[in-house]
């Protein structure tokens, strides 16, 4: 009804999908709060989110070029959450119809309105990577499925589907990964090799300004490093002697 779900996940190992997934449920946004985050920005940010609901009980309805509605379309997520202030409202849907408008339903200080949006055929583009965002939700949701269902039947039933769409967007999931493929190359015995010294990265967060390698396998910067040593043993011994 009118309660939703807030959930933080703290510190550097949270369970994301659970946090996640409560927030999605209860129609509300999760935070996470990392180590190296101050707690009093992102609960102040929070907080200013949580007092400016603009639309609740959000629906989304499609349109096709006759006005009709469709039905068969697949929207993520399927309960989609409040509207916030300064927050976007992200929702993947697919269609085997062509979508011409869009119809945002919701309660807006508890009164029901209705905007539109018109499709530009236009400005219409094709990218990858949003086919594997509707992907990563379908699996999501799938997930949620699986771990729901008590009937090992119909899990196995789930886990095809999940590892259907895991192959289908490339995606690594609860029982999909990616393998590495080594190809090796072939050559000749006695073919010489060409020897390339790659320098190592820094370690995060050192400045290269401040901070000097104190080991080195150069044979210059070792000869010269032997050569200081000796001339500082024999200034060492010389001036000891003058002074006695």
């Amino acid at each position: 009804d009118k309660t939703r779900l807030f959930t933080f996940g703290i510190g550097s190992a949270p369970n994301e999908y659970l946090m996640r997934k409560i927030a999605e449920l209860g129609r509300g946004q999760s935070r996470f709060i990392h180590s190296h985050e101050d707690i009093s920005v992102v609960m102040s940010d929070f907080l200013k989110t949580l007092s400016a609901p603009v639309m609740t009980d959000v629906v989304v309805n499609l349109y096709d070029d006759s006005g009709a509605e469709i039905n068969d379309a697949s929207l993520y997520p399927q309960s989609m959450p409040d509207l916030f202030y300064e927050r976007p409202l992200r929702g993947f849907l697919r269609s085997d119809q062509s979508v011409s408008r869009v119809e945002l339903r919701g309660l807006v200080n508890g009164e029901l309105v209705s905007k539109f949006y018109e499709i530009d055929e236009s400005r219409q583009r094709e990218h990858p990577l949003v086919q594997r965002l509707y992907g990563r939700e379908v699996i999501n949701d799938l997930m949620l499925q699986y771990i729901l269902a008590k009937d090992q039947l119909r899990r196995e039933g789930i886990k095809k589907r999940i590892v259907a769409i895991g192959l289908q967007y490339q995606l690594v999931s609860q029982f999909t990964s990616r393998v590495a493929v080594e190809e090796k190359i072939s050559r000749a015995e006695d073919e010489n090799l060409a020897k390339l010294n790659v320098p190592n990265h820094l370690p995060r967060g050192s400045n290269p300004a401040h901070f000097t390698a104190t080991g080195t396998n150069d044979f210059f910067y070792m000869t010269l490093g032997l050569l200081l040593v000796l001339l500082g043993l024999g200034l060492k011994k010389y001036l000891g002697t003058k002074v006695a």
